[in-house]
């Protein structure tokens, strides 16, 4: 149900409070993420390179910001004190 006009926001959470669940899940996800990156990154080398491209680019969007359409700024992807070659060799 909408609320009246005028009518003012009482109890819940203060806007931008994060949700504890939320939270503790994606904390939960990337301590997985952490702790088998080695194995994934042995995985991606078995496989065969069109199959590895694919998966790579399934997860670029998750580092890298899409270029917007019209706009001629293009985005790049500091690899931080690394040789990203090497660690595909």
């Amino acid at each position: 149900m909408a609320a009246k006009k005028g009518h003012t926001k009482s109890g819940g959470r203060a806007a931008g409070t994060p949700n504890k669940i939320t939270k503790s899940i994606r904390e939960n996800i990337f301590d997985i993420i952490s702790e088998s990156i080695s194995t994934v990154k042995d995985d991606l080398k078995s496989l065969e390179p069109k199959e590895r491209l694919q998966i790579i680019s399934g997860l670029l969007p998750y580092v890298v910001s899409k270029r917007q359409e019209g706009s001629n700024r293009f985005y790049t992807f500091d690899f931080p004190n690394k040789d990203p070659e090497k660690d595909f060799d």
